[in-house]
């Protein structure tokens, strides 16, 4: 009888050894699958929320159209005209010619770029780096009122996008606060949940930094909107800015550094921000208590014997 027992024993040790096998078997699996999944099937998209006084859009597509209640057009002359008199209060006439227009409707073409800053006094400013839509030539300035800029309304946007301003010495239009998210989805957020998308990573943007988003070393489209900051003493631009999805990174960009930051999230931050990953993990955590307390009362029956 005593025999019968000692085998029956023998036989639990071993399926308590098979379990523990089969545990790690399935943690390796289930390791190796995340791993696969993450480097693979991976959709990233960036989501950058800022305060700023400048910011630089290169247009993509056809359908970026802002409308203006009115704005002051600067354009520049052929030749400077110096028998006008100096004046810096919107555009110096001596270099352009100034017209005024009401109810302007700006349909950008696809590559243009602009700057965009807004002043002290808090009028948005307009300028353009490139040729621009209605005959508008590279150099012209645009500004709009804060009166006109309130009543505007929201800019839309697709364009290369980059927020802020590289700080230096006398820099009056810089970027004043922000932040970013880092937000994934694919087979391993969206697995047994359906178009599940999870914030992975998150971070602030200094005072004077400049945040663009890219792939490849390649500026990456970005869709999102600039309005005035509500009733504030210190003006600001408020932008959103969502970038397009795929295998993206940050690059933020601080004063006296000429690497900017690169923020790419890794396989720590998809797997900490995973709730399924975590519950299987917890899952597997118990089944492997639960077989070591097995194996420690077979262990004392043993002895007891």
């Amino acid at each position: 009888m005593s025999g019968f027992r000692i085998l029956t024993v023998l036989q639990n040790m071993r399926n308590v050894q098979r379990l523990r096998v089969i545990l790690l078997v399935a943690a390796v699996v289930i390791v190796c699958l995340f791993v696969a999944l993450a480097v693979f099937s991976k959709s990233r998209t960036f989501v950058i929320e800022a305060e700023t006084t400048a910011a630089g859009f290169t247009f993509q597509g056809e359908s970026n159209d802002w409308y203006l209640a009115g704005a002051t057009i600067c354009r520049l002359r052929d030749q400077p005209d110096f028998t006008r008199v100096a004046d810096t209060s919107v555009c110096d006439p001596r270099f352009y010619e100034i017209t005024d227009q009401r109810d302007l409707t700006l349909q950008w073409p696809n590559g243009a770029k602009v700057d965009v800053a807004l002043t002290n006094q808090g009028d948005l400013r307009l300028s353009l780096q490139s040729a621009g839509p209605d005959n508008l030539a590279e150099g012209t300035i645009l500004i709009v009122t804060e009166a006109d800029w309130r009543d505007t309304g929201a800019l839309t946007f697709s364009a290369h996008t980059t927020v802020g301003r590289p700080i230096s010495a006398g820099e009056q239009f810089y970027l004043t606060r922000g932040n970013w998210e880092a937000r994934e989805s694919g087979l391993i957020t969206s697995f047994l949940r359906a178009n599940v998308t999870e914030v992975i990573k998150t971070g602030e943007l200094m005072r004077g930094a400049t945040a663009s988003v890219r792939s490849a070393n390649q500026p990456v489209r970005m869709n999102g909107h600039v309005t005035p900051k509500d009733f504030s003493d210190t003006p600001s631009l408020e932008i959103f800015a969502l970038s397009q999805p795929g295998d993206v990174e940050l690059h933020v960009g601080y004063s006296g550094t000429d690497i900017p930051t690169i923020i790419r999230p890794d396989l720590v931050d998809v797997a900490l921000s995973s709730p399924l990953l975590l519950a299987i993990a917890i899952i597997l955590s118990m089944l492997a208590s639960l077989s070591q307390v097995f194996a420690d009362f077979n262990n004392r029956r043993k002895q007891d014997e």
